[in-house]
């Protein structure tokens, strides 16, 4: 095993690069749908266990710690990983943040501990299980701070670790909570199996930095003003993000039954579990589109735009099985008897889930330009739509009304997303694909409920939904055969999967993780639906890596041509590692008439990429 040492401004990589990439992005997808069966399974397990009344209070403990949990973690970890590849002392940082993130989750447990006793006494009575409960749930605040140490393994591109931690933690939450179900435990007890599973997580995670990697945190506050001041605008963002997002949640808790806030988190909880999927396609666009702002403004709007029709094309068809199968039946097989009354408040939700994931992708767009105070005030917009939808429908419509407040807030809240990212970052999602992608789920809807009628079950609606999706994209022509030669090729050999080293990461992570993963997590078929700028960059990969060969003649030309221009960077490699500078680098090799020569070539590329594209 190689020693990794930390240098400035460069992270140590070694091994295979490619490999490297791969791996991490795979631990990310096992990670979170490991995550996503062992929560659902023991959020319904709980649900059933303590009956609506009961599972509303533990729902509103829920929904307030993990608003609350924002302010100790305040992307601090990011903050940790950007500053470890741009040289700073990787134990210092990490030390000081997480000595930052404990005092702040001090100071989180306080106010959790208000927010919980404002709510008792605007219903008129304070329950003491529910303060327990929120004091034991405070305990994630301080496990998730020490959890920071994740950004060792982020900066190294060694998921593969925190997925490991973060498995092993919802395995032991999950053996709790059964344990507890069996015990006939109180519903306050339920709130701490989540910090005791992180525990486990904890022990893991320190013991690989510490064993692997010979990294400890250096445990001072030497730096804690500067961290604060960087905390602000990232932590203030996410807190008004998730403000108007879970607010709703709060004033049915308030405004309405227990019962009718079981029912509604309920709903609630299965939409933020479909969010997951739209964080493993930022997961892998964000570094990309990150990598071209400023240095490619045309590569900069294909990703956005080809992001943009991934989020359509995904959770749309959700929207449409969910208005024509048989929701509440389906509901109260999950949840049990009563749950069917948040039918209609789930299909709104599941609109409100399309314009939620587009809001969230454009705050990466308005960081990725540097541009991320503006989220702080489309957020704020935000929630002060959802409070006055709020107070309106709730009295009126229950939760139906509070879903309704969601979506039209959630659909608001998109469109000023938009506007502002295309008045400072000039990029826009594109219309014909837009238009395309909801006449083939106008036509999708229209077929399901022909079906419906008939009498098939859910089931089996579900299933032809899923069988006719690809078909429907087809004919509507929002994916196009040709898009399918990308895989259409035989896996590489070895000689071809050599990658010449040290690439700027935004180039490294181009060709190495939307390659590596676009025939692995985006091909099912998720990778021809992100459009035809997305197929232009996989085309441009593939020959960039040798791989050019097994693509038909006209693809091979168009995948000559994109990579043509294509940058390289600085490297610098030992016998058995490869440093990356993740610092863009100007191009010195080339003299000044070698270096005109070739802008003048690149720019007549571009041009005639152009006219292809148009």
């Amino acid at each position: 095993m190689s020693t990794i040492e930390q240098q400035p401004g460069v992270a140590v990589v070694d091994g295979d690069v490619a490999n490297r990439a791969a791996v991490s992005t795979g631990s990310e997808a096992v990670k979170t749908f490991v995550m996503v069966v062992f929560n659902a399974v023991t959020w319904f397990a709980i649900a059933r266990y303590l009956g609506a009344d009961q599972f509303g209070q533990y729902v509103l403990v829920t929904f307030v710690a993990n608003f609350v949990s924002l302010i100790p973690a305040a992307r601090l970890d990011k903050l940790v990983v950007r500053e470890i590849t741009q040289g700073a002392d990787e134990r210092e940082i990490l030390g000081n943040v997480i000595v930052v993130q404990l005092g702040l989750a001090l100071g989180a447990t306080a106010l959790n501990q208000l927010i919980l006793l404002g709510i008792g006494l605007a219903k008129g009575e304070i329950s003491w299980a529910i303060q327990l409960g929120g004091l034991l749930a405070s305990a994630m605040f301080f496990t998730d701070s020490l959890l920071t140490v994740f950004a060792v393994f982020q900066a190294r591109l060694k998921s593969q670790w925190e997925a490991l931690a973060r498995i092993a933690s919802v395995t032991v939450k999950t053996i709790i909570v059964f344990a507890l179900i069996f015990a006939g435990a109180p519903m306050w007890t339920f709130l701490g199996a989540l910090p005791a599973g992180q525990v486990v997580a904890i022990f893991v995670a320190y013991y690989v930095v510490r064993r692997k990697f010979g990294i400890w945190p250096r445990w001072t506050t030497a730096r804690a003003g500067w961290i604060l001041r960087q905390a602000v605008p990232l932590g203030l963002g996410m807190l008004l993000a998730m403000g108007w997002m879970q607010f709703d949640t709060v004033m049915v808790s308030i405004m309405r039954s227990d019962a009718e806030t079981a029912y509604y988190g309920g709903v609630m909880q299965l939409i933020q579990y479909s969010m997951l999927a739209g964080g493993i396609i930022a997961l892998v666009m964000f570094p990309i589109l990150s990598a071209h702002w400023g240095r490619d403004h045309r590569r900069f709007d294909n990703v956005n735009r080809g992001t943009f029709d991934t989020a359509f094309v995904v959770y749309t068809p959700v929207a449409v099985i969910l208005w024509c199968i048989d929701l509440p039946a389906f509901l109260e097989k999950l949840y049990g008897p009563g749950y069917g009354q948040a039918a209609t408040a789930f299909r709104l939700l599941s609109l409100a889930l399309i314009f939620m994931t587009v809001v969230a992708w454009q705050s990466f767009v308005l960081l990725a330009a540097d541009r991320q105070r503006l989220t702080v005030w489309v957020n704020a917009m935000g929630l002060v739509l959802t409070v006055v939808m709020n107070l309106i429908f709730i009295p009126t419509y229950g939760i139906s009304g509070a879903a309704f407040a969601s979506a039209m807030t959630m659909f608001t809240t998109m469109a000023v997303a938009l506007v502002v990212t295309w008045k400072v970052a000039h990029t826009r999602p594109g219309i014909g694909r837009l238009v395309r992608t909801l006449v083939a789920n106008a036509l999708l809807l229209v077929g399901l409920w022909r079906l419906a009628d008939v009498g098939l079950g859910n089931l089996a609606l579900i299933a032809i939904a899923v069988l006719a999706y690809l078909p429907l994209l087809l004919l509507c022509g929002v994916v196009r055969p040709s898009m399918l030669d990308v895989l259409r090729k035989r896996p590489p050999g070895p000689e071809e999967e050599q990658r010449a080293p040290g690439r700027f990461l935004g180039e490294l992570l181009e060709e190495e993780a939307l390659s590596s993963t676009t025939t692995s997590v985006l091909s099912l078929p998720a990778e021809e639906v992100l459009g035809p700028s997305t197929h232009d960059m996989v085309l441009e990969i593939l020959a960039r890596v040798g791989a050019d060969r097994y693509l038909n003649p006209e693809a091979r030309m168009r995948a000559q041509l994109l990579a043509a221009g294509a940058r390289s960077a600085e490297t610098a490699t030992t016998d058995d590692e490869v440093v990356i500078d993740l610092r863009a680098q100007p191009q010195e090799q080339s003299g000044p008439q070698e270096q005109s020569g070739s802008q003048g070539q690149g720019g007549s590329q571009e041009e005639t990429l152009v006219e292809v594209d148009a």
